[in-house]
């Protein structure tokens, strides 16, 4: 591209040829004074066009500079821009990246599919306060294994093994983290019968019975053994309770017979029989007091003194009724030990109670099985009590099993009761 200063060089050239004029074409004037002040002029000419064009050359540099100046404010400015914009398309330009390719969608796997979270399993419930293991029966002398379940875990538990009014053994332990508990319970030889294992824990209470079976070899060397009252035969509030049996090495000679209430805790009648020799059969009764106010007590047969701690005791569980209630009318019992036969041709003290009674005398029918015929018909009366007894002659020759019928009343208020007695020659 030619300049600008070239541009007014040229423009100033035409211009001093055309104030010139063409030259005429028969004279050539030579005059050299003409020629040196006509190139004064020119050079003079020439340098105030070349201060114009160099003037106006500054001022084209001028602009130019502040064209270049505005042109890098703005560069600057949008470098700026491009600056701010930069990290938007950078975020752009990585969710484009993540973004799954639709064309890759099809070969990918399936998505695995969540398994619902298994709910924690349910808090088990609290384990009733109860035994899990109590044996029904116990023999003196051995070590019993109970065990149960309780609420409480790790509370304590004692169990307990009571006969009568005694607290044969004790022991604790504690509840574990499952809600049982287990205990080893030593039994002693003193009492045998009728028991009961009692578990305590806090408020609760859990209770069995259980059955003390006489060991075969007592340390002592005795025995008790009551064959009356039978187990859970009644006892009438009232009346006569009768007791036999056989006892062998008596401790200081004695047997004291005794009836129990309140969980057989409480002896509401007792009577002491002195006796002599090694093994010694026995018979005894007491009268109850009127009015006991329980459904259940205990006969007891001991011998020995439990403060000492050397005694041997047989308790027996029983019913309790009173002297008026239906269950206690037309009861009637013999006294004498049942087990025991009778001799044929020997006196004997026959001996029983009879209960609510439709007249106050019984009527005793002894017959003989088989050969045998009826050999005694007689009647005695029996007291307020409900006592009864009588004589009887048994003829000789009588032998085996017999039976003894006791009636009292006739027709339909009539009542009876049938034993089976052996005789022996």
């Amino acid at each position: 591209m030619r300049s600008f200063r070239h541009w007014i060089l040229l423009g100033i050239g035409l211009l001093i040829l055309a104030g010139c004029g063409e030259p005429p074409e028969t004279e050539i004037i030579e005059d050299v004074a003409l020629e040196n002040a006509l190139a004064d002029d020119v050079d003079d000419e020439l340098d105030e066009a070349e201060t114009a064009v160099e003037q106006a050359e500054e001022t084209e540099e001028a602009e130019e500079m502040e064209e270049d100046e505005f042109e890098e404010d703005e560069s600057d400015n949008s470098e700026l821009e491009e600056n701010d914009e930069e990290p938007q398309e950078e975020m752009e330009e990585e969710m484009e990246e993540d973004a799954p390719d639709p064309s890759e969608e099809a070969t990918l796997p399936p998505p695995a599919v969540e398994e619902e979270a298994v709910p924690p399993p349910p808090t088990p419930e609290p384990k009733p306060f109860d035994f899990t293991q109590a044996p029904p029966q116990i023999v003196n002398g051995e070590t019993a294994v109970i065990a149960g379940t309780a609420p409480n875990i790790g509370g304590d538990v004692t169990v307990e093994l009571v006969a009568g009014p005694h607290l044969l053994a004790q022991t604790s332990t504690q509840v574990n983290g499952n809600g049982d508990w287990e205990v080893q319970l030593p039994v002693p030889f003193t009492v045998y019968g009728a028991g009961r294992i009692r578990a305590l824990s806090g408020v609760e209470t859990a209770v069995r019975p259980v059955g003390l079976l006489v060991a075969e070899a007592d340390p002592l060397g005795v025995t008790v053994n009551g064959v009356q009252p039978f187990p859970d035969t009644t006892a009438v509030s009232g009346a006569p309770l009768f007791f036999a049996g056989t006892v062998t090495n008596a401790i200081n000679q004695t047997v004291v017979v005794s009836f129990l209430i309140d969980e057989c805790r409480e002896t509401v009648s007792t009577q002491t029989i002195t006796l002599g020799g090694e093994a010694v059969y026995w018979n005894a009764f007491i009268i109850l007091p009127q009015n006991l106010a329980d459904d259940r007590g205990c006969a007891s047969i001991l011998t020995g003194d439990p403060a000492s701690g050397e005694w041997r005791e047989q308790i027996i569980p029983m019913q309790l009724v009173q002297l008026g209630d239906e269950a206690a009318e037309g009861l009637i019992t013999v006294g004498n030990r049942p087990d025991m036969p009778f001799d044929a041709g020997s006196s004997i003290y026959l001996f029983g109670s009879a209960i609510n009674l439709p007249e106050p005398f019984i009527e005793i029918e002894w017959i003989g099985e088989g050969d045998n015929p009826v050999f005694i018909v007689t009647s005695t009366d029996v007291d307020n009590f409900g006592y009864w007894d009588v004589d009887i002659d048994i003829p000789e020759g009588l032998s085996g099993q017999t039976t003894m019928i006791i009636s009292a009343g006739e027709g339909e208020d009539a009542i009876s009761a049938e034993f089976s007695i052996p005789v022996v020659p």
